[in-house]
């Protein structure tokens, strides 16, 4: 079952193949926030980005509705850091 969401995600979500993918350091349902730099950690490729919304639409392809089913993030968590 596992493998098939992770086949499901390889072609719903655009990933960057010249960067290797980085650690996410929380699981479904959460967001990992550095507040000291105010980014957010991206679950598709880890990176930590300030503009999150513009990340994942520009590098990932993928609406902010999209992500939020994807990962399981409750509509109260914010995609901006400090709110």
């Amino acid at each position: 079952r596992k493998k098939e969401y992770l086949t499901m995600l390889c072609f719903d979500v655009k990933i960057l193949e010249d960067e290797p993918l980085m650690h996410v350091d929380t699981s479904y349902g959460e967001m990992n926030i550095d507040e000291e730099n105010g980014t957010l950690q991206c679950h598709v490729c880890g990176k930590y980005v300030k503009d999150f919304v513009l990340h994942i639409r520009s590098e990932h392809s993928i609406s902010p509705m999209r992500y939020r089913e994807i990962y399981k993030i409750p509509e109260e968590v914010s995609f901006f850091v400090g709110e």
